[in-house]
């Protein structure tokens, strides 16, 4: 295991997963690093010609050979099933591990950005996000309906990444 891969994986099994609900004083700042999520995936899915949304296995479209050694896929199943509800919760961790695993091996990536480094970030600034009605990720108080992939492709990016603006829309939306 290379060293992003390892990071990642530190960062996910360092996640307070906390219950959806509740009060979650970043909840503006997780909807739109969900909004960011998935315009970086929508890119990489439209760019791969993946046929699945929101959530397409993005390294395994890339390369179909690229998966999670068994014993890191059965340590994250082990830490996830006791700490998250949400079956889409692991799904999405496996999908960002396996993506640090096709970085790791693969020279070759077109230059887009990192699809899932907004949802890394997602999960450490709270945990686990709902899914209502199949198409709605609840960030209380915030619902966002998620769209079909093309209305993410034109879009620029919705969020920077980095603390200060991110805590900076917290502040700005509190209640």
């Amino acid at each position: 295991m290379g060293s992003l891969a390892k990071s990642v994986i530190e960062r996910l099994l360092a996640v307070e997963w906390r219950p959806v609900g509740g009060n979650d004083k970043h909840s503006r700042s997780r909807f739109e690093l969900m909004r960011e999520h998935l315009r970086r995936t929508a890119l990489w899915a439209e760019h791969l010609g993946a046929d699945t949304w929101p959530y397409p296995p993005l390294a395994r479209t890339f390369d179909h050979t690229v998966g999670i050694p068994v014993d890191v896929r059965e340590q994250l199943v082990e830490h996830l099933e006791d700490r998250t509800f949400y079956a889409h919760t692991s799904m999405l961790c496996m999908h960002t591990v396996a993506w640090a695993y096709l970085k790791e091996q693969c020279t070759s990536l077109p230059r887009l950005p990192d699809p899932y480094e907004p949802l890394l970030v997602l999960f450490e600034r709270g945990g686990e996000f709902a899914v209502e009605v199949g198409q709605m990720a609840r960030f209380r108080p915030w619902l966002l309906a998620l769209q079909p992939r093309d209305e993410y492709l034109s879009q620029d990016p919705f969020v920077e990444l980095d603390d200060a603006t991110l805590d900076s829309l917290d502040e700005e939306s509190a209640w």
